[in-house]
């Protein structure tokens, strides 16, 4: 759930949901073994600013989350229970306005993302290739980038991104969504409505 823009302080108050990644059973409930059942009941991890893509990867047991940043510091985090994400007391972005956020880009108890990209990308849509068309991908990232107008690979040795690149040339637009069919195919879809279906 985001913050709310005017209430970016909330994300790490634990009082409120704004902010903060929720873990709820299928009927609305809350795990009993979320990580603050005393406190805020649904939540899962907290300080975070805009999630825009959200992946459960089966093979590792990981899940990873994009979020924006403000002008600069999107982020790729890999997320874990009870862990604080930092915004807004850290951040790699400024304000729109180009005022200070915060003077930090690290602290104590609070999480480093995997990657960050500035200048922003706008980083949508997130997968996990686990496909045959395309062996040598297997297990790495697909995104779209809504500012760069483009399809993105990460490549990641454990929880460090050692290869970000834009491909596909060939897809132009705001990419919103991307998946993995069960042939291997990369489905792209852009907010203009555009369905690319990439086979090798």
């Amino acid at each position: 759930m985001g913050e709310g823009y005017r209430y970016r302080e909330e994300a790490q108050n634990l009082d409120w949901e704004l902010g903060k990644l929720l873990r709820i059973n299928t009927d609305g409930t809350s795990p009993a073994d979320n990580p603050f059942p005393n406190k805020a009941p649904r939540v899962f991890s907290y300080g975070h600013r805009n999630p825009q893509g959200l992946i459960y990867d089966e093979a590792t047991g990981r899940i990873l989350m994009m979020e924006h940043g403000p002008k600069g510091g999107d982020e790729l985090n890999h997320i874990q229970a009870g862990r604080n994400y930092g915004w807004p007391a850290i951040t790699y972005g400024v304000d729109y306005s180009g005022a200070v956020i915060s003077p930090f880009t690290e602290a104590e108890g609070m999480e480093q993302p995997l990657q960050y990209w500035v200048p922003s990308i706008g980083p949508s849509g997130l997968a996990i290739y686990r496909g045959d068309l395309f062996p040598e991908w297997q297990g790495d990232l697909l995104l779209g980038s809504l500012i760069n107008e483009e399809m993105r690979r990460l490549k990641l040795d454990g929880d460090t991104v050692v290869l970000d690149e834009a491909i596909f040339p060939e897809i132009k637009g705001r990419v919103r969504d991307v998946r993995v069919l069960g042939d291997g195919e990369i489905v792209a879809v852009t907010e203009e409505g555009d369905v690319f279906q990439i086979a090798r």
